[in-house]
């Protein structure tokens, strides 16, 4: 009798508790049942139903403790309903290798049901294993066909692993499927942006807007569409409107910096995204994209110092390395060892192993640096000045590597060591010199010739590699410049392009094992052209006369100034006038070749 009372107490309260959810008064409704549960702890019902109350308001450490409650206590075929709810919260927590063991107990024990796949194909596509995500949520769209957001997560999932038209089919379905999810018109639109069909793209927002209302997120996404294919005016108006819509929305500051960096406008850029911090001071991205802007200006301690938020930016490269040990904070390491750890690309190594004799410096009695590089690297840098021991860099195995007691990521040199201004930092060239090993002639070299090493693009892979490298086609009317002789250095994969030259152009392609081989041949050369590059950076630390070109919006690293490079004292800039404008780049460095040969049989008749 005492436990039905007991029972028939709960069970009144959690009646009452979802009244007062009803009327959305959610603390009384927490309060109440958070009361009733100090003498039922273990009540899995109880649990669960504050479990539900606790996620609805976004508190998701309590939400997990009672549902874990609720399922220790559910015994052995807890209800589908807390299965399901508790892999919720996981996805919700960043958890989905626990949310897909729910999702597998749960289909277990409730074969054929539906929303067990789609909380397993939520999960494993949270873990970016799309083919097993497609699959299940193919299952969840069979044994419940009817239900539209299973077709929802499909079309989602499709567009994640890349499959873009077949992810357009099944939005289609899903759209087309009784009560369609509301915000899958968005969806299908974003997509479609994807996908660069403009049209397609603005008439599906344009009817969003009329099925969702005029929100600011749909502003936001119309404005990505206008400035994805250059309406930067249009796209201002949507990124203003999303801005009166929702002015507590960092994100509308965030893409009014990007538009403005984009126009050069960096000191407004600054402000916006200087304004997104402020509104949400723990968003990565906002950081990062402000440390952008003032390491373009120039202001490298607040730069750098932004810069440390690269880690919580989810686009970033390069993902963090949790040691144990702490980071390094600049100060004297006697008696200690010091790993500086390779990150980004291998320009970024170039560029950045200028403060290693500064590192050094700071060893005091009994310190030892270890440098770690990218395996490219290791014949160059073996023997540079201050560095104890260099080894291969290793990510996926901590435990291969040397003992340490402290650690610094490479790109934080500048923020551990105090850099206040662009007089800090360390500019002499060459910083770089060449183990002794393997010398190379240049085969064919006319000793007359001014002798131009050049490469045309960077890696396919990186994310603005479309802007950032041009096309073998552009160097075509350079080849034929009197005095002149090319040499081709480019690798990777856009070495077969080579192939588009004319045959005078020499090929050293084939020479060139690892940095070492193109060091040595850039000391044979007179000049050195080519986009931004690992190339770039290692003929800048070696200080050859090198001839940069850039995008418009080029990286941070190459600033504002027109021509000179505050990084690279023999490097000269070149820059698109426009976006895209690679002709008149090219037409500046043909004068510019010109000039130089000139000068070359001048000084050569003197």
């Amino acid at each position: 009798m005492e436990k039905k009372q007991e029972t028939d107490i709960v069970e009144q309260a959690i009646t009452k508790a979802m009244g007062l959810r009803n009327e959305k008064k959610l603390s009384a409704a927490i309060a109440l049942l958070v009361d009733v549960q100090k003498k039922n702890k273990t009540r899995p019902h109880l649990n669960f139903q504050l479990s539900r109350l606790f996620g609805e308001i976004g508190n998701l450490e309590p939400a997990i403790r009672h549902a874990e409650i609720s399922l220790k206590n559910a015994g052995a075929r807890p209800p589908l309903n807390l299965l399901l709810h508790r892999g919720g919260l996981d996805l919700l927590n960043k958890d989905p290798a626990h949310a897909l063991q729910i999702a597998q107990t749960a289909t277990e024990l409730y074969q054929n049901e539906p929303r067990t796949y789609s909380l397993g194909g939520r999960a494993l596509a949270a873990l970016k294993n799309y083919p097993a995500a497609i699959q299940m949520l193919e299952a969840a769209v069979n044994l419940g066909p009817k239900n539209s957001s299973y077709l929802n997560q499909l079309a989602q999932t499709l567009e994640l692993a890349g499959d873009f038209e077949r992810a357009l089919i099944v939005f289609g379905f899903c759209r087309n499927a009784e009560n369609p999810p509301k915000n899958v018109t968005m969806l299908m639109a974003n997509l479609l942006q994807r996908m660069d069909r403009y049209d397609d793209s603005l008439a599906l927002y344009r009817r969003a807007l009329k099925e969702l209302g005029h929100k600011s997120y749909l502003y936001m996404n119309m404005g990505a569409l206008f400035r994805r294919f250059e309406a930067t005016e249009n796209a201002y108006r949507c990124y203003q409107q999303s801005l009166i819509l929702d002015p507590g929305d960092g994100g509308s500051y965030y893409n009014l910096g990007n538009l403005e960096r984009g126009r050069l406008n960096v000191d407004v850029a600054d402000k916006w995204f200087q304004m997104s911090t402020i509104i949400e001071p723990e968003n990565g991205t906002f950081h990062w994209n402000l440390s952008l802007v003032k390491l373009l200006k120039g202001e490298i301690e607040a730069g750098f110092a932004e810069y440390e938020w690269r880690w919580q930016h989810d686009g970033f490269p390069s993902r963090r390395r949790n040691f144990s040990q702490p980071q390094w904070q600049g100060d004297d390491y006697s008696g200690k060892t010091l790993l500086v750890h390779a990150e980004q690309g291998m320009g970024d190594h170039f560029q950045f192993v200028r403060f290693m004799p500064m590192i050094a410096a700071l060893k005091g009695k009994g310190g030892k640096l270890i440098l770690e590089c990218h395996e490219p690297l290791m014949n160059l840098l073996q023997t540079f000045p201050g560095v104890d021991q260099i080894i291969e860099r290793n990510v996926d195995d901590p435990s291969q590597l040397p003992k340490f007691d402290l650690h610094l990521p490479i790109v934080s040199a500048p923020f551990a060591l105090g850099m206040k201004t662009v007089d800090d930092l360390p500019t002499a060239v060459p910083y770089l010199t060449i183990p002794d090993g393997p010398d190379f002639e240049l085969p064919n070299a006319d000793p007359e010739a001014l002798k131009i090493g050049f490469v045309w693009g960077g890696n396919p892979g990186f994310g603005d590699d479309h802007k950032r490298s041009t096309k073998i086609d552009y160097y075509q009317p350079l080849f034929d410049i009197p005095g002149t002789q090319f040499f081709s250095i480019q690798k990777g994969p856009r070495e077969p392009e080579i192939s588009e030259a004319p045959e005078k152009v020499v090929r050293l392609n084939a020479q060139i094992e690892d940095f070492r081989d193109t060091a040595v041949l850039m000391t044979k050369l007179d000049l050195v052209i080519t986009t931004c590059t690992s190339v770039a950076h290692l003929a800048g630390a070696l200080g050859r006369p090198t001839w940069i070109l850039l995008h418009t919006t080029a990286d941070w690293r190459w600033l504002m100034e027109p021509e000179s490079s505050v990084w690279y004292p023999t490097a000269r800039l070149f820059r698109q006038p426009s976006d895209g404008d690679w002709q008149s780049v090219f037409d500046a460095v043909g004068a510019a070749i010109t000039a130089r040969v000139a000068e070359q049989r001048k000084s050569a008749k003197a």
